[in-house]
């Protein structure tokens, strides 16, 4: 797998994440699902700075 489609698989997970988190009824859920996706994000800004 290339650093691109390691990217490409993480925002995906990204926009998965975000959707569940529309539909999260438990707060506590919720926050944990936004936690993942702050930390998948950072997972991509880290990769695109080793380019």
């Amino acid at each position: 797998m290339t650093e691109q489609q390691m990217i490409a698989a993480l925002n995906e997970m990204v926009a998965t994440l975000s959707k569940r988190i529309g539909l999260e009824e438990d707060q506590g859920n919720r926050e944990a699902l936004e936690d993942a996706v702050s930390n998948l994000r950072q997972a991509i800004i880290c990769l695109e700075d080793v380019d």
